[in-house]
């Protein structure tokens, strides 16, 4: 409380009794007492506090010093121990240590795996991931550093999107490994479940010590249980991941090019994210993203030409800054050039490499003959509760040309079922429902195919703790079973919306066979229509990206 007074009022006298507060606490406990962990970890920040006021060296060595403390106390619960080396990571005197950061960075991914989000709800799963921003990124940085391209891969699939990733285990790897190994399943839930419980909720009925001795117990009969797991044949990946990452942090910036053949790593020298972080008129800003980043990678996979009007297929992940960077619209934007990636490649995004394989499971499971369309739609946006008119989102008079435009391309093809004005609710009276990420991804829809979201920030993550979970409204739908997923990066505008559904269900129609390829590419022919009418106005048209397989 002492500390919180502090942040609020900055008196530096406040934070000097904290600290003498925090160091008798932890004086005060047993070494193998497990709320320990938690008051090595307010020392640690205490100090590290101290430190960002005086620039004292001392206290930013012994604040790491206590986080990393806090990392070994092996019988706390694993939320205690991932929040103190996540901290730890990020200091100076840490990342100096080159191997030990990395072995850290490598223990805490590892262990982040054991902390149990499954039963928390999603704002406090959302909450759970936020104070383990940049862990991975950062990891990747050092392995990527070290000259261990295929490492970097590994932990930084394992330490982003991790709410995504539980949600795709859920529906897949998990679910089968209960399907065909029940018992094992079982003892890895109840295993994970045991270790997150703190131990004040356990001394109720049996001594302190023997819960200290059965935590150790549980915590090495985790790690076996997964390491089990992980040696059952089908298995080999169970909690690990297995193309182009962009992972931008303040230590580095470099791409790791993922393809049948190999993993190589990439580094990007003139990618600073200083520079990431400058404001640009958006042109511009597209030139730069070319110059510095995507135009040395498309130079390394030319030779990898897939196909079709001899473009490659590229999905995007990006990682750190990169988490939010319009990868597919770079280039230089004139007419006649050449020079950007709309010439060079077919552009998707995927979250993180297990989505992927999960859209393209789904892809293969569904097919890809559509039967029926659903066109929901919505030209007036519910003021949800908002009392002044002023303050009501303005009418989309957009809506209803683009629904009707879409109606003469489809109809000669599938069957369409309109809804207009959705909502959950039953009768003409119901409220209308807000559309949600945490509603969408709870669904479960087998036969579901393809998602075109033609509305403002479906693909948008606004929360700079969560950059990494990549939580969006167009990933919700991935994850409800859509193996593909059209949307937008920031907001759009009513006009070049329905221009650009219309042409992408024009596009569509003349594919053979609506596989990935197809639906990505039918994007980018919408999305080059849309540029050509309005070349020098790039946020009207660059924000339309697919994800999926």
């Amino acid at each position: 409380m002492l500390q919180c007074r502090y942040q609020r009022t900055g008196e530096m006298a406040d934070l000097e009794e904290a600290i003498e507060m925090a160091r008798q606490a932890v004086k005060s406990t047993p070494y193998d007492h497990p709320d320990r962990a938690s008051y090595l970890g307010n020392l640690g920040n205490d100090l590290w506090h101290r430190y960002k006021q005086t620039g004292e060296m001392a206290d930013l060595e012994e604040a790491s010093l206590y986080f990393y403390n806090t990392w070994h106390c092996q019988i706390a619960i694993p939320f205690s121990r991932v929040k103190a080396a996540a901290r730890c990571l990020t200091l100076p005197v840490a990342q100096a240590k080159m191997d030990t950061a990395i072995q850290l960075g490598q223990d805490v991914i590892d262990l982040l795996l054991a902390v149990n989000t499954k039963l928390l709800d999603r704002s406090d799963q959302q909450f759970v991931m936020s104070i383990f921003a940049g862990v991975a990124t950062n990891v990747c940085s050092f392995l990527l550093a070290s000259n261990r391209p295929t490492n970097a891969l590994e932990y930084l699939e394992k330490g982003r999107a991790v709410i995504i990733g539980q949600l795709v285990d859920a529906r897949s790897d998990f679910s089968s490994l209960e399907q065909q190994y029940p018992d094992i399943a079982r003892r890895y839930m109840y295993l994970r479940d045991e270790v997150n419980t703190p131990v004040n909720r356990l001394e109720q009925d049996i001594g302190q010590a023997q819960v200290i001795g059965r935590r150790r117990e549980a915590v090495a009969e985790l790690d076996a249980c997964i390491r089990e797991i992980r040696g059952i044949a089908g298995n080999e990946r169970f909690l690990l991941g297995t193309i182009v990452v962009v992972n931008i942090t303040g230590l580095r910036s470099d791409a790791i090019l993922v393809s049948q053949a190999a993993i190589k790593a990439l580094n990007l020298p003139r990618l600073l994210a200083s520079d990431a972080l400058k404001n640009r008129e958006y042109l511009e800003y597209l030139t730069w993203l070319w110059d510095v980043c995507v135009k040395p990678i498309l130079d390394e996979v030319r030779s990898t030409n897939d196909g079709a009007n001899g473009l490659p297929r590229i999905w995007w992940i990006g990682a750190g800054l990169g988490s939010s960077m319009p990868f597919h619209a770079a280039g230089v934007h004139s007419p006649g050039s050449t020079e950007n990636v709309f010439s060079r490649t077919i552009s998707s995004y995927t979250p993180s490499i297990k989505a992927l394989g999960y859209a393209q499971h789904r892809s293969r499971a569904t097919g890809t003959h559509v039967r029926l369309a659903s066109d929901p739609t919505m030209p007036t946006t519910p003021s949800q509760g908002l009392q002044s008119d002023a303050r009501k989102p303005p009418d989309l008079p957009g809506v209803v040309e683009e629904k009707k435009r879409i109606a003469n391309v489809m109809n000669t093809y599938m069957s369409i079922e309109p809804l207009d004005l959705p909502n959950q609710g039953e009768g003409q009276e119901a409220e209308q429902d807000r559309l949600t990420v945490h509603r969408i991804s709870e669904l479960s829809l087998p036969h579901a195919y393809i998602a075109y979201l033609s509305a403002c920030s479906t693909a948008e993550n606004n929360s700079t703790k969560l950059s990494d979970e990549v939580i969006h409204v167009v990933s919700g739908f991935q994850v409800a079973g859509f193996p593909h997923a059209v949307g937008c990066l920031w907001p759009s505008f009513d006009r070049v919306c329905a221009d650009v559904a219309s042409k992408f269900y024009q596009s569509l129609q003349g594919a053979i066979r609506w596989d990935g390829r197809a639906v990505a590419y039918a994007v980018r022919e919408a999305v080059l229509a849309a540029r050509e009418a309005e070349m020098e106005m790039p946020l009207a048209w660059a924000q339309f990206v697919h994800f999926g397989a």
